[in-house]
This record gives structure tokens, C-alpha cells and sequence, in this order.
């Protein structure tokens, strides 16, 4: 049995603090648990928040987005050479890259402001990592 001990000497076990809810109330506590952490973790949450906004709202750049485009139309008409290609598969892994960090951000951010991915993304008006335009 697990328990829990404050600084003021209060210990509160947790299977008796928990067992007694049902499951969405469990995943409430749960969620609002990892909220605090999340808030714990992060010196300055408010700078923390627009650091990830930056992120969020950054696009791939749009010389590297103009490239992909005209080496992917190349690979779809079977015209491209093998030295192309490999720079198509660099800038695939670029743009992999760009929207990992931007799914980091995401869900960083739902997790600071203690609500859902679909949450957050309601909120800001996005549904996918920005492309620039160019």
C-alpha cells in the first residue's frame, strides 16, 4: 500500500484516497495531478508558454518547403535522379523533424494549461504544423 507523507506530518494513504472513486474521477485527479507537475517542472510557465507558442507557430521554411515541392512533383513523374532524391529524403527528414518539435510543443503546452491536445488546438485555431508560404 502506497501512502503519502506531508511536511505537517500528515500521511494520507493513497489506495484509500482513490479506491473509493470511479474511473472519470480518477482520470480527473490524474490529469489535474499531472497539471501540477507539468507547472512544477517549469521555472517561468508563463515564459514556458510563449517559448512554445514560438514553436507552435513557426513555419517549416519556405525555401525548404518550395524545394520538397518540386522534388516530390519530380519523384511522382518518375524524372528524378538519384542525387535528388537524396536531397528529397533530407528534406523529408527536416520536415519530420519540424512537425516532432511542433507535436512537442503541443502537447507540452496542453499539459501546462492542463487540457487536451484537441483543446489547445481549438484554441489556438490550428490543426497542423504551419507551412510558409513563398
Amino acid at each position: 500500500m502506497s501512502s503519502i507523507q506531508f511536511q505537517k506530518n500528515i500521511t494520507i494513504e493513497l489506495d484509500d484516497l482513490v479506491n473509493d472513486l470511479d474511473l472519470k474521477s480518477l482520470e480527473q485527479f490524474s490529469s489535474e495531478l499531472q497539471q501540477i507537475i507539468a507547472r512544477k517542472k517549469v521555472a517561468n510557465p508563463k515564459q514556458r508558454e510563449l517559448e512554445l507558442l514560438e514553436i507552435l507557430y513557426r513555419p517549416f521554411p519556405a525555401k525548404a518547403q518550395k524545394r520538397y515541392d518540386e522534388l516530390y512533383k519530380a519523384l511522382q513523374l518518375e524524372q528524378i535522379s538519384s542525387v535528388a532524391k537524396d536531397e528529397l529524403l533530407q528534406l523529408v527528414e527536416q520536415s519530420e523533424q519540424h512537425n516532432v518539435k511542433w507535436l512537442e510543443a503541443l502537447t507540452e503546452l496542453a499539459s501546462l494549461r492542463g487540457v487536451s491536445v484537441y483543446e489547445v488546438k481549438k484554441q489556438l485555431n490550428i490543426d497542423n504544423p504551419p507551412v510558409a508560404n513563398g
